[in-house]
């Protein structure tokens, strides 16, 4: 019923306007009009029939050509313009060095078959099914409180973001004698950080740091290193000294710890075990992600080879014939702040730990005066 109402009032609106609106005087003088008298024949039928068939075509006809057309070409030529050609590479600017810096990006297919860390963060916490409705704490996001601080979080070096934690992650809380095993408040930060350890290096459901030992030694596993500090070597002196810096995610903390375990050591350099082995045969891939480029193909590596060689070979007393490394200029005692540790705890006596002022990470045992502080 309110339906026909309705439809009878869209089609009466037109007589409701003309009587609202309309003088009475007009009314009546229309309403007095008698009906015009028109005559149709077949020919003037045909002939508004053409004129009327012509007029449209006329009108679709310029609307294209002088509208439609240009609009169309102008879009076209936009769309070549950002999306025709070689898309799948990224460029930057860096300012410091004027130098413009480009990446390749991995096509659309690949960016739905794997997702980025924060797509995946995303995805985990959009709220769209039970699955993805977080629960008191999220799965990978960890918010900040205002709008500076989010953009500081966002552009914090890895070096300053294990910094600014005051004790070495995984031997006070992951470690069931920690200091701060049972914090109610660390817990859920350190599970986040597990989490999204174990998504930066593809192992999705790893939730312990036992599980991604084999990651430790990996060119992107800074977060690893910093999150699971104790696993991957950081607290350890005798490790492979590759990546136990801060600049490469260990924290100060865990070196501290490190540094600290050489006051017992002893001042005999080291075997050429599993640990030394594996120090020179990451020497390629990790001077190469330094430079972001393959150093195997420049006209140094011959040299650098060379000196690798002798040291896998020959252990600490090599470094009295190679005391620097070719490819970064560094010598190999001091190390690299950037890059890898001082070899100095492995070797403190072909280092000369005792003798050189100026090295740290020496056993106290070598020198009281001289040890690493």
């Amino acid at each position: 019923m309110l339906n026909a109402v309705a439809l009878n009032a869209i089609l009466d609106v037109d007589e409701f306007l003309f009587v609202g609106m309309t003088p009475i005087k007009i009314q009546h003088a229309i309403q007095s009009l008698e009906p015009m008298k028109v005559k149709y024949s077949r020919r003037r039928s045909e002939c508004e029939s053409i004129v009327h068939f012509i007029s449209l075509v006329a009108l679709v006809s310029c609307t294209y050509l002088f509208q439609l057309g240009p609009l169309t070409e102008a879009m076209l030529s936009l769309k070549n313009e950002l999306c025709g050609g070689d898309q799948g590479f990224v460029v930057g600017f860096n300012p410091e060095t004027q130098l413009t810096h480009a990446l390749n990006t991995p096509s659309s297919l690949d960016i739905g078959r794997n997702l980025t860390m924060s797509e995946l963060a995303v995805e985990s916490h959009k709220a769209t099914s039970p699955e993805t409705t977080p629960g008191q704490f999220p799965t990978y996001l960890l918010f900040s409180t205002d709008k500076n601080t989010f953009s500081n979080d966002n552009t914090r070096s890895i070096e300053l973001e294990s910094g600014m934690i005051p004790f070495c992650i995984e031997t006070e809380i992951m470690n069931p004698a920690g200091r701060y095993h049972n914090d109610t408040a660390l817990i859920p930060w350190t599970s986040i950080l597990i989490r999204n350890s174990a998504a930066s290096v593809g192992l999705h459901d790893a939730r312990s740091c036992e599980e991604m030992r084999g990651m430790c030694s990996g060119v992107e596993s800074r977060l690893l290193r910093m999150t699971c500090g104790e696993t991957c070597g950081c607290t350890d002196p005798y490790s492979s000294p590759f990546y136990k810096v801060a600049a490469q995610g260990c924290a100060p903390t865990c070196l501290q710890l490190a540094q600290a375990s050489l006051s017992g050591g002893s001042c005999e350099d080291a075997a050429t075990d599993a640990d030394w082995q594996a120090f020179w045969t990451t020497f390629p891939e990790a001077v190469s992600y330094f430079y972001g480029t393959d150093v195997t193909q420049t006209a140094l590596w011959p040299i650098a080879n060379q000196t690798v060689q002798a040291l896998r070979q020959d252990g600490c007393a090599a470094l009295t014939r190679f005391p620097t490394d070719v490819m970064t200029n560094a010598e190999w005692c001091s190390g690299m702040p950037q890059l890898f540790r001082p070899l100095s705890a492995l070797c403190p006596r072909s280092c000369g730990c005792g003798q050189r002022a100026d090295l740290t990470h020496c056993p106290a045992s070598c020198a009281s005066g001289n040890s690493s502080n």
